[in-house]
């Protein structure tokens, strides 16, 4: 029987790929065959037409791939870090954390860790397109002693930014202004001519505080543990964000005696706010990307503090009471200040046997007689304080808190005995 072949040639093109040039042959009886063949590469054709974030070149039009915490990171073909997966608490679905864990020879460095689900807010004026910002999740997270690194990925799988031509300054926030519910925290790009020109975070300390037991700790509503991150680059590979905070972190220790319980704590100022609105700027000058500087409120007599409520925990005897007391970054006394100063932690205390009695208990955070100055976007760690009477002296820690790519200075302030325990009522400021 004399054989029919049908010869056909096929060269499909668009904007992100080109399907192989492809020949085949077919007996006249196999039209069922070929029409298969003709199914397929419809279905090829269709799914070549929608943009890949990953194909293309490198350059213009191509999605920006992001890591967050440093350290450069390795993309597979599928977009992922190939990292190790840390186990995240499930108690702590959506927010960072303090992990803790110190490091650095001097023990004076605080990672923090990120947290699956996490989003956040990436800007650029440079990237391609309309689309200037884009919210993005932490969908990995691998820890590396200094450094939790966290791979993004678009927040609705979409293909987020995109690469323009040149250099690009992103700006980074985190919680998302999404996420961060009142609406918290806002950033937004400054222009001027058409090009960028740095960007303005607006964000809010509020006075009363929530917090949260878990795993035996008390944490802070992590959402207003404010974080940004700044950094250049051209087309390349994936964009390393290096976070840091923008908030000032108090974490006490407390240890009431058996008959004692603390209903609340409240941390004062006696010369500057600690909590309200503020504003952060950061600047590009001479194609450099500035440090950002801070606009705080001046103090008012409702400003200067911020409370947290502690009637809901329960302690045994042997117990350390530990919880943490997010403020501004800065002060403003006149002008804006690095210090915080003229601190005073009250706390409110019950009788164990007589709830109605309550009566408070004022540590004023002096050293010398002479009230120490914090400096702000650190963390303290302020231990050895004992309630109703203080019996020997308190320390006062200064470490660092973020995600360290370089190596870091000694934070300079070291440890601090504090000796001074005013054991009267505290009164109004």
């Amino acid at each position: 029987m004399k054989k029919t072949f049908i010869s056909c040639n096929f060269s499909c093109h668009n904007k992100d790929r080109q399907l192989p040039l492809c020949s085949f042959g077919l007996m006249k009886r196999g039209v069922k065959n070929l029409l298969a063949l003709l199914l397929i590469f419809t279905l090829l054709w269709s799914c070549s037409s929608k943009k890949s974030i990953i194909d293309g070149p490198m350059g213009s039009g191509r999605s920006v791939i992001f890591t967050a915490g440093g350290g450069n990171a390795a993309v597979s073909a599928s977009g992922s870090e190939h990292s190790s997966l840390v186990t995240s608490p499930n108690s702590l679905s959506s927010n960072t954390w303090y992990s803790g864990k110190l490091v650095g020879g001097d023990s004076k460095k605080e990672r923090i860790d990120w947290v699956v689900n996490d989003e956040i807010l990436v800007a650029c004026q440079e990237c391609e397109g309309a689309l200037k910002s884009y919210r993005y999740k932490v969908n990995k997270v691998t820890p590396d002693n200094a450094r939790s690194i966290a791979t993004l990925v678009q927040y609705d799988g979409g293909n987020g930014l995109q690469w323009g031509t040149g250099k690009h300054n992103f700006y980074a926030i985190y919680p998302s202004p999404a996420t961060s519910g009142d609406p918290a925290v806002n950033l937004e790009l400054t222009t001027a001519a058409g090009a960028n020109t740095g960007c303005k975070v607006t964000a809010v300390i509020p006075p009363t505080q929530t917090l949260t037991m878990q795993k035996d700790t008390l944490r802070p509503d992590m959402k207003y543990a404010y974080m940004y991150a700044t950094t250049s680059a051209s087309p390349t590979g994936p964009v390393s964000l290096a976070f840091s905070p923008i908030v000032t972190t108090f974490q006490f220790s407390v240890k009431p005696d058996k008959d004692t319980k603390v209903s609340k704590a409240t941390l004062y100022s006696e010369e500057c706010a600690l909590s309200g609105t503020f504003t952060g700027t950061v600047t590009v000058t001479g194609g450099q990307v500035k440090a950002m500087t801070y606009d705080v409120p001046v103090k008012t007599s409702e400003n200067n503090k911020v409370t947290v409520d502690l009637s809901n925990i329960e302690l045994a005897a042997a117990d350390n009471l530990v919880f943490t007391i997010l403020t501004l970054p800065a002060s403003k006394i006149g002008s804006i200040q690095e210090k915080l100063t003229k601190m005073v932690i009250e706390f409110e205390l019950k009788d164990a046997t007589d709830n109605d009695y309550a009566y408070t208990k004022a540590l004023h955070l002096k050293k010398n007689n002479a009230y120490i100055e914090f400096t702000g976007r650190k963390k303290y760690l302020i231990s050895g304080i004992t309630l109703p009477v203080q019996k020997f002296p308190i320390t006062i820690k200064e470490i660092t808190v973020g995600n360290f790519e370089q190596t870091m200075s000694d934070a300079g302030f070291g440890d601090i005995t504090v000796e001074d325990f005013n054991p009267d009522d505290l009164g109004s400021y």
